[in-house]
């Protein structure tokens, strides 16, 4: 009997023993919720800042609108002016789309009404709203360059001719002839595009 109440007694203590030693081998539990805040960011993924709250988005102020117009100090920078002489005005009186608008006060827009060029196709498109909004304004007078110079350096046959041909050459594809104020206002270089029609629109405003 005491035997009996011995081995078993020896039993379970080596039971409890085992346990022990099971519990001691076994590894610490996984912390999934310490795993998951330690995964490295990704490309293309971005941790939150932290303290970021709703309210701070109400102090974010609206990006100031650019305005993109041309003002006339600048527009002034892309135009060359110069006075016309006793003798470029008394040559203007033999042109016959001119002459009638010379002692009235009268602004000559001279201008390209023709061409297949992508740049002088932008500056006749840009250019039509401001003859649309002048074109009721007395002051002006719009005429295309193709229906207004006929001088070519073959058929220059006296002086009046050679000054009317130079006026054609220095007025280019865009000038405007100040009639009351004797001057000659051009774009400056010899092309035309939509930016040249704007600074066009700028300056016969100023005018």
């Amino acid at each position: 009997m005491n035997n009996r109440i011995t081995t078993n007694i020896a039993f379970i203590i080596l039971i409890c023993l085992l346990l022990v030693g099971a519990i001691k081998a076994q590894k610490t539990p996984v912390n999934i919720f310490n795993d998951l805040t330690n995964i490295p960011v990704t490309a293309g993924e971005q941790k939150e800042a932290p303290g970021v709250v709703l309210k701070d988005f109400d102090e974010i102020q609206e990006p100031q609108s650019i305005n993109k117009s041309i003002d006339r100090a600048t527009a002034m920078k892309y135009i060359q002016i110069r006075s016309l002489n006793g003798t470029e005005m008394l040559a203007l009186t033999k042109v016959k789309k001119i002459n009638p608008h010379l002692n009235k006060d009268k602004k000559i827009v001279i201008y390209v009404s023709r061409g297949s060029e992508k740049e002088v196709q932008a500056f006749m498109k840009e250019f039509a709203k401001s003859r649309a909004q002048y074109s009721s304004n007395p002051n002006y007078v719009f005429i295309p360059l193709e229906t207004l110079w006929d001088l070519k350096e073959d058929n220059i046959r006296n002086t009046h001719d050679r000054v009317v041909y130079n006026l054609q050459q220095d007025c280019g594809l865009f000038c405007i002839l100040d009639l009351r104020g004797e001057k000659l206002i051009k774009l400056k270089g010899s092309q035309v595009s939509k930016k040249s029609a704007e600074i066009v629109g700028v300056i016969l405003n100023s005018l």
